[in-house]
């Protein structure tokens, strides 16, 4: 008897339909963990509240297909018009310059979904944050830089100690030029890299001081804005 044979045995077959139905499971509760609205929500069928909520988002229209997509298993009929007004009241309170800055803050782009009298007020409020956040990301930059450059400092210093003790422990005059041949390279290093670390000590300082300018500047800026 071959091992396989053996196995086929004594070793449990897995049934097609349990796993075809583990498989449906795992697809629902993939899709029930993207659905838009719950089937409490999709049978109370308040799509004018819904439309509000989504409005309230900056979500686009298509939105709604989602919804009919989560509500598709349910009784549910969906109310077209109580939602696309419900919609319309939402937007006026996300397409408004402080909304467009809060967007543009994240690095998050502007969603076409603004009408023309009020697009203009969230898109220069969008450009506002954006300043902000690109600001905020040459910080990080710059940060992540000499975090870098700390790394491989604390590193050469312990190739250093190292190529010391290959000194201190070369018993003959070649081994110990070698040595200490090897452990100047790592000194002269040692010496570049604390001098990039200067450099990107005062980058941080710099775009750090540039990050507080541009957020004084713009949050003043959005004032005027929403004010006007």
């Amino acid at each position: 008897m071959t091992i396989r044979s053996f196995n086929a045995l004594i070793l449990p077959q897995p049934n097609q339909k349990v796993l075809l139905a583990l498989a449906g499971l795992l697809l629902a509760l993939t899709l029930a963990g993207c659905a838009t609205l719950s089937h409490e929500e999709c049978v109370r069928g308040d799509w004018y509240q819904i439309g509000v909520n989504d409005g309230q988002q900056g979500h686009v229209l298509l939105r709604l297909d989602d919804h009919r997509r989560a509500c598709r298993d349910t009784p549910a009929i969906i109310d077209e018009g109580a939602y696309r007004a419900g919609r319309d009241i939402g937007l006026l309170s996300y397409c408004t310059p402080v909304s467009g800055y809060r967007v543009g803050e994240r690095g998050r782009s502007a969603p076409n979904v603004c009408p023309a009298e009020t697009a203009p007020g969230f898109l220069h409020g969008h450009l506002l944050g954006e300043q902000v956040y690109d600001a905020e990301q040459d910080v990080a930059e710059a940060e992540q830089r000499l975090r870098n450059l700390e790394r491989r400092l604390t590193d050469t210093q312990e190739e250093i100690d190292a190529a010391q003790q290959r000194v201190d422990a070369a018993d003959n005059r070649d081994a110990r030029r070698s040595a200490r041949q090897n452990l100047w390279i790592l000194r002269n290093e040692a010496d570049d890299v604390r001098a990039d670390i200067h450099d990107a000590q005062f980058n941080v300082d710099i775009t750090r001081q540039t990050l507080r300018d541009v957020r004084e500047r713009t949050s003043f800026q959005l004032q005027v804005l929403a004010d006007g």
